[in-house]
């Protein structure tokens, strides 16, 4: 008996199970069943089939993050569909040839690509083709922060899909609007369109699409702060990363559930998950989601008052993302480094708080300097950048205080020599405290020199004249006015014009004479009748740190 032989596939039916594989998110046996449909389609010589599995190749290699191979796939598929005359195949290749540069933040070279293949597109009347290249210049936009440009590509590559019939590419274009609407703020929008893109992604059991839809779809519930819906989407998210095997997702997934778990109070969870993020990260360059990582983590050691660890991982975190602003591909990086720049001032301030705990009498003495330093800064048109790192060294100014006897500090009475030699080591000490950890800014010189006088009698080293840096002379000037009228333990406030009378007397001597009298005229302005009870703050450092991107850097 002779048993019946089973029929080998034909490229044609290679091509297919790869297609099937790919919905499914089986990328690398998609691309083996692409390979043997090559390797038949040469021995038949089916150039065509050969340059679509070529293309279909590098659409694998490109969702696995190998962009080098992709561009290779896609380049030996353009020159077969090219020397074949067919434009449907070159339009194709050079759209995908255009993705490729477009993830590598090479805007022109994909640019021209897209509107090449938009052309070819438009002779044959090829709409899904034409879907795709506005889909691919909303997301050019969207990297360039155009955010309505993107939507208003986004809303024609839709028309195009939809004269088509292609689901898959509307349920992609779905999640990149509702990406969009989540940038400008509209959540409730973008939810809306993530469960658009949800429907289509289930129709087509497309693994890869529900994998992305879940990860976006978990940020936007975060910043809805609807915590056990961001659990229920994370799980999903975390399943269909899984189920891909992408690593660098499934990392996301460890961030949000992190997030997730800082948000719950679960701290040593959030830590867990973090790090897990964290591992995964370091050991696939995840660059991005190392530099968030380290962010989160930062906010979670300061929501448990850990300010060392808090600014260690900052400073990693800046150090990513200045890396990151290299590359146009990364959205929204100068937003994500002022917001880093928030979380420094904050946590600066935070520290700050602990010298007062210790002194009660110098109780919002760091505030209130941080309020002169920042207003004389304004008047002195300083850069962006000073007036930050002013900002941030007013409120650690004297950090090192958490070092010295409380004894001293609330003595009431004249201090010893001794004593006093001990108060002057303050500056040093505070520099000492924060001397592993790496702030944006060059603050350290300014902590340890906000004591020097301008006529080199100060200390701790002696400083004169303009060798003082100019953020600690500010800071001095602000410093002396803050303690002179306010109460000590050793004598009560001194009223507004006498400290403006003592420190005009010493122009030239404790005090830059070309600073103080633009200080005196900004306390005229800003303390209504010269009293300094009347004084109000803005009610939250944040805003007063806001307010310094208008400064032109």
């Amino acid at each position: 008996m002779t048993l019946p032989v089973e029929k080998e596939p034909t490229p044609e039916e290679l091509i297919e199970l790869g297609n099937r594989y790919d919905l499914e998110g089986r990328w690398d046996e998609a691309i083996d069943a692409y390979s043997q449909a090559i390797k038949l389609a040469r021995l038949k010589e089916e150039k065509h089939i050969i340059a679509e599995a070529l293309r279909l190749t590098g659409n694998m290699q490109f969702k696995k993050n190998e962009w080098g191979n992709a561009l290779n796939s896609f380049q030996k598929s353009l020159e077969h569909f090219q020397s074949l005359k067919e434009s449907r195949g070159t339009a194709y290749s050079m759209n995908s040839i255009g993705n490729i540069y477009l993830e590598k933040g090479e805007w022109e070279l994909a640019k021209k690509y897209y509107l090449k293949s938009l052309a070819l597109a438009r002779r044959i009347r090829d709409f899904k083709m034409e879907g795709m290249i506005y889909n691919n210049l909303g997301v050019m936009a969207m990297f360039q922060g155009l955010i309505q440009q993107a939507i208003a590509r986004y809303q024609r590559s839709l028309f195009y899909y939809e004269k088509a019939g292609y689901k898959k590419g509307m349920g992609e274009t779905y999640l990149n609007i509702s990406i969009c609407h989540a940038d400008l703020g509209d959540f409730e929008k973008s939810d809306e369109f993530h469960r658009k893109t949800l429907e289509i992604a289930q129709e087509l059991g497309d693994v890869y699409l529900q994998s992305k839809i879940y990860l976006n779809w978990t940020e936007v519930a975060l910043e809805m702060a609807n915590l056990d819906f961001a659990r229920e989407l994370c799980d999903q998210a975390f399943e269909f990363s899984s189920q891909l095997k992408d690593q660098l997702d499934i990392a996301q997934a460890f961030q949000h559930y992190g997030k997730i778990y800082r948000m719950m109070k679960k701290f040593a969870l959030s830590k867990k998950h973090f790090e897990e993020s964290i591992k995964i990260c370091q050991q696939y360059d995840g660059l991005q989601v190392l530099a968030e990582d380290y962010r989160e983590l930062a906010l979670l050691y300061r929501d448990q008052e850990d300010n060392r660890n808090a600014l260690e991982l900052l400073g990693q975190s800046f150090e990513l993302f200045h890396q990151l602003k290299a590359r146009k591909d990364v959205r929204d990086v100068n937003q994500k480094i002022e917001e880093l720049e928030m979380i420094y001032v904050n946590t600066a301030k935070s520290m700050g708080a602990a010298v007062e705990i210790k002194d009660t009498y110098t109780f919002g003495h760091s505030k209130r300097v941080a309020y002169y330093a920042l207003q004389l800064s304004r008047r002195l048109n300083l850069s962006l950048s000073q007036i930050k790192a002013i900002l941030t060294a007013a409120f650690l100014h004297d950090l090192g205080k958490v070092k010295i006897k409380r004894k001293i500090l609330l003595k009431n009475g004249r201090l010893t020599p001794l004593e006093y030699e001990a108060i002057k080591l303050h500056s040093a000490l505070g520099v000492r405290m924060i001397d592993t950890l790496n702030f944006p800014w060059d603050i350290k010189p300014l902590i340890l020199h906000h004591h020097e006088k301008y006529d080199g009698t100060g200390y701790p080293n002696g400083l004169k004249g303009e060798k003082i840096p100019l953020g600690a002379r500010i800071i001095g000037i602000a410093d002396f006015f803050d303690a002179l009228t306010t109460v000590r333990p050793y004598r009560p406030a001194w009223s507004v014009p006498a400290t403006i009378e003592e420190m005009n007397s010493q122009r030239g001597g404790a005090f830059d004479p070309h600073i103080i009298p633009v200080f005196v005229e900004m306390i005229k302005d800003i303390i209504p009748n010269q009293n300094v009870e009347t004084l109000t703050f803005e009610t939250d450092f944040s805003d007063l740190w806001s307010t310094t991107s208008s400064v032109i850097d």
